[in-house]
């Protein structure tokens, strides 16, 4: 996107803050999740071994990818519990599938992991052990110690939205209408609507993903102060370039085509 290939991102907020503390002027301009919608999970061959964030000093974590939103998240979560950012081991061990494989051959004792991989491995070997579930509200606030969590928006750069406001508009009214559907119906109703290639061949594992994930959406497509202020923070600790660029989140985002 700064190099010209793409005019809009769909992404985590985090990215925002990344590159204002590289002065680049980039605004989100639509909140899709309100919640990172992040888990910490155990490996099933590690259950019993691992009880809490401190018993993963020395252990293999898997995250999607070292300097991701799940690397970060992992990091936040040692820190918090006192450990220095790395007590833990990465790997990379991407999504979907490859996550899913990772955990249940025991390639990793832990990892970061969202839905649908989380119910995908729950199906093979059982209910897992969570030691960070930020699908819920509750699950937010102990982690980050805040209501909200921006996490996956569309974002553009400034310039283009400024020269394009009629498409950033129409944009922001696609997600937001999209938002209330999911707000609206079922797991299994949503299931029903999406593309077969997306469902994949087991369509009620699909829609149970969906309806966990129901409390993360955002309803209304607006960004929490609270919330950005929460990313920039807990950025800062673990990224000392964003700590010394004082970031001001309120560069960061932009409500204006979510109002009502």
């Amino acid at each position: 996107m700064i190099g010209g290939s793409t005019d809009v991102t769909s992404g985590y907020y985090d990215h925002t803050v990344q590159m204002a503390a590289k002065n680049q002027d980039v605004t989100a301009f639509v909140n899709m999740l309100r919640y990172p919608a992040l888990v910490l999970a155990v490996a099933p061959d590690a259950a019993g071994e691992i009880d809490s964030i401190e018993d993963l000093q020395g252990r293999t974590v898997g995250v999607t990818a070292p300097g991701s939103s799940t690397d970060f998240f992992l990091k936040h979560l040692l820190t918090q519990a006192g450990l220095p950012a790395d007590a833990a081991s990465v790997q990379a061990i991407g999504a979907d599938a490859t996550a899913v494989a990772a955990m249940e051959q025991g390639q990793v004792d832990a990892a970061v992991m969202l839905d649908p991989s989380i119910g995908q491995l729950e199906a093979r070997v059982g209910e897992l052990q969570l030691l960070a579930d930020t699908r819920t509200v509750e699950g937010v606030q102990e982690v980050y110690g805040t209501d909200t969590y921006p996490a996956a928006v569309l974002y553009a750069t400034q310039d283009y939205i400024d020269a394009n406001t009629e498409t950033v508009d129409k944009l922001a009214d696609a997600i937001t209408c999209a938002l209330d559907y999911v707000q609206q119906h079922s797991g299994e109703e949503i299931a029903a609507e999406m593309p077969p290639q997306l469902v994949g061949e087991d369509t009620a594992l699909y829609a149970r993903a969906v309806e966990a994930l129901k409390e993360a959406y955002n309803p209304t497509g607006a960004i929490d102060q609270a919330g950005a202020e929460a990313v920039r923070d807990v950025l800062a600790a673990s990224q000392p370039e964003i700590a010394q660029a004082e970031v001001e989140v309120e560069g960061t985002y932009t409500n204006e085509y979510v109002e009502p």
